[in-house]
Order: C-alpha cells, then structure tokens, then sequence
C-alpha cells in the first residue's frame, strides 16, 4: 500500500493493542520523518516517539488517546510552522497507515513531553496495532460533501477532481473540516473557514489542520505524477474575506 491509497483506508483508531512494535519499524519511522521536506526552509522541525510506559497518564486530560506509543512533532509557535507541522505529520500518518498501523491525531502534545531546543511540542501521532475488533469501513466516514467544500471556477481534470476528493477526506480535529477550495484549471486555492464562535484550543488548531489537508493534496498529486509548490498569492492576501481566510494555494506542473 502506498500512501495515496492509505488515504482511502485511513481512519482514526482509538483503541489499541498495548503492545511493542519491532525496533526496526520504529526506526523507519523516524528515518522518514527525517527525510521529509518542509514547505519552507524557515521552518525548524523535531520528531520524538515516547511509549507510553514513559508518559505521566495523570496529565493526559478527557480527550486522550490511550496508545502504545506517540509520535510528537516540535515546531515554533507561529502559523506558518504549524501549517508546515500539520503538512510534515499528514504525510507520517499516511506512512504508518501504509504499514500496517493504527493512527490517531492527539493535540495534547504538551502533555506528553516538554519542549525541546526552544520549539514546542505541537502535535502528536498516536500509533501501533489496532485493535482488531474496532475497525470500521470508509464508508461509515463522516465527511461534507464535495459541494459544501469547493468551488469549481474553471472546468478540472479527472485527476484533479481525485485529488480535491482525496483532500476532502483528511482528517481534522474535532471533524472540523475548516478547509474550503476554490478550483482552477492547474491550481487551488485553500481558505481556512472563520469560526463565528470561540472555543479554547480549537482555533489555534486551524493552521495544523490546514497542513495535514495540503499534505493530502500533495500526495494525492504526486500518485497522478504532477509537481505540486504551494505559494501565496498576493493579491488574494490583499482581500478582506469576511468567512474565510486564504491558506495558500497549489499549483500543479
């Protein structure tokens, strides 16, 4: 399974076996992570994997994921390192999917570990052998449909409609979908929905959000052999967008 194909049997696994994975796996892991590149080079990155024997449960708080092992992204707190964290970390989830394992987003990083090297612990991958009895079909997916999400401005290729219909699937958090697309032929644009309402952490997570998205665009790209760059285009910036903010934007080569 290659990691286009593991956007279509991903789903986030909240139950595990509590049991070691072989070293050499975990060291795959990590070798990955290290050889991916980042959307910008300003953009400083760290990986750490902790079994949970070594993390202090009692901090782990109501939403936790109960795992034999984390994966955790350090990165600076500012918005373009997390969207490059959330672009870094959609593509090593879709890696472990490919291999086999179970995944879920765990925003509770900080619980997990303290910062190192001046970055923060921004995001975690929970991992390892799923349980077997709590799998579920694709199917059973909960996503907006394609019409609630984009907007097609010019006519698109069958390949580019994967690739939107691939993005439509990435996982977010609390199934926030905040990701809207405006469709060109050879390009989309990616706008990030305004919350018309506060809750605690959850707009902070827009940005690692919109990341993990691109990196499914991206993915979804590469398997039709395109050269996908993400850019930002001015004079869109310039645009005061009352119910979205503009991300950024791919273009296809």
């Amino acid at each position: 399974m290659n990691l286009y194909e593991g956007i279509y049997e991903r789903q986030s696994i909240r139950r595990y076996r509590m049991e070691g994975i072989d070293t050499k796996i975990i060291n795959n892991i990590l070798k990955y992570a290290s050889q991916l590149e980042s959307l910008s080079g300003n953009c400083r990155t760290g990986f750490r994997i902790l079994a949970w024997q070594n993390i202090k449960k009692h901090r782990m708080g109501v939403f936790s994921v109960k795992a034999p092992y984390y994966l955790v992204l350090f990165c600076d707190s500012t918005e373009e390192a997390m969207l490059n964290a959330g672009y870094l970390l959609g593509q090593l989830d879709l890696y472990m999917v490919s291999r086999g394992l179970g995944t879920c987003f765990f925003h509770g990083a900080k619980k997990l570990c303290a910062g190192e090297n001046g970055m923060s612990p921004m995001m975690a991958l929970a991992f390892g052998k799923a349980e077997p009895l709590y799998g579920r079909s694709i199917r059973r997916t909960r996503r907006l449909p394609f019409s609630e999400l984009c907007i097609v401005k010019e006519e698109i290729g069958k390949e580019e409609k994967a690739m939107l219909e691939a993005a439509r699937l990435a996982p977010s958090s609390f199934n926030s979908q905040p990701w809207r697309f405006v469709a060109y032929d050879g390009r989309i644009h990616l706008f990030c929905k305004r919350e018309g309402w506060a809750f605690s952490g959850r707009q902070g997570l827009h940005y690692l959000n919109m990341g993990i998205v691109l990196a499914y665009l991206f993915v979804a790209a590469e398997e039709f052999w395109y050269s996908p760059e993400a850019v930002r285009v001015e004079n869109i910036l310039e645009k005061q967008l009352k119910r979205n903010e503009y991300v950024v934007t791919v273009r296809f080569k």
